[in-house]
């Protein structure tokens, strides 16, 4: 069906008069547009972001609602026939159903979702404890990227190694120095690597 290019994409309006829906877990999700049209002002461009954000939110929700019924439904063939047919990993997957498992168990409310499924997982995994912190930092809202997430988090930790004691702090600062070398180790054998083939490459110049 034809779109009138005047009309607003996003708007509320009868399923039957929607350009393009999907339905995903029976839930309609209005797939975006990839015609950008001509707008009149500053406000405008950013409702129309605002309505393109939302719908990448519904539709992550709604992909994470089918993959959990998909699970259930699917239990003996869903990662060799499902999971590994996706056009993304299995990670994400993980992600994506847990975001939606912890919305159906009303762990954090649809309405208060970050839009953005990594940040998404990453609140709802949560403890509930540092969840209600979480929340009682202003965290837990549609609006917080993942990168205020991840500081949260990232503080939560370092709360949690100052309590154990200075003997936590070694260990910590311990396995970051054997990691930092272990890439160091890597990088050097690349170099290493590289290093032979240039000499070999010298080696048969010279002999030609």
């Amino acid at each position: 069906m034809a779109v009138d290019p005047k009309e607003r994409w996003g708007a509320r309006k009868a399923a039957s008069r929607r350009a393009s829906i999907l339905t995903i877990a029976h839930e309609d999700v209005e797939t975006p547009r990839t015609t950008v049209y001509k707008l009149s002002n500053e406000t405008e461009v950013v409702r129309e972001v605002e309505v393109l954000w939302e719908t990448a939110q519904r539709a992550f929700l709604a992909i994470g609602r089918l993959l959990v019924q998909a699970e259930r439904q699917f239990r003996g063939s869903f990662e060799k026939d499902i999971i590994s047919r996706l056009p993304f990993n299995r990670s994400v997957a993980h992600m994506l159903r847990t975001v939606a498992e912890k919305v159906e168990q009303g762990y954090v409310p649809e309405a208060e979702l970050p839009r953005s499924y990594a940040a998404a997982f990453r609140l709802v995994t949560l403890e509930p404890e540092a969840l209600e912190e979480a929340r009682s930092r202003g965290l837990v809202s549609p609006h917080t990227p993942r990168s205020a997430i991840e500081r949260f988090r990232q503080e939560l930790k370092s709360q949690r190694i100052a309590a154990s004691g200075e003997a936590a702090l070694l260990a910590v600062k311990r396995r970051d120095l054997l990691s930092r070398l272990e890439r160091a180790k890597r990088e050097v054998e690349k170099l290493s690597q590289e290093l032979a083939e240039l000499d070999s490459l010298e080696a048969s110049q010279d002999h030609s």
